[in-house]
């Protein structure tokens, strides 16, 4: 039994030979192949670089993480009651109307 590279095994086969009149070839590959081993790739080198933090690293890194997600979610639910309950208008809007056009007379 021959022994493979791993090169060897990660060979891909072209989806589509292009052959051109002056005798060149091209091959096309599949790019949605080439976007699930990136996916994968990038999954398992996140999952290898959390599993090398120490307890009071990962900690933090879930305390800033939940932190940032509650404080963005505040952030949009508080514009959104805003909006629904008037609150977004100023106190004074009425007096500022008025001046303007107190200055334009002028």
């Amino acid at each position: 039994m021959p022994i493979q590279s791993s090169s060897a095994r990660k060979a891909k086969s072209p989806r589509r030979i292009v052959y051109f009149a002056n005798g060149d070839t091209m091959e096309e590959y599949s790019t949605e192949e080439e976007e699930k081993e990136q996916q994968q790739e990038s999954f398992l080198l996140v999952s290898v670089l959390y599993s090398m933090l120490s307890w009071g690293l990962y900690l933090q890194f879930w305390e800033v993480r939940i932190a940032t997600a509650s404080f963005l979610t505040c952030g949009f639910l508080g514009g959104k009651l805003a909006m629904l309950f008037g609150l977004s208008e100023p106190k004074y809007k009425y007096a500022a109307i008025v001046e303007h056009y107190r200055a334009r007379r002028r």
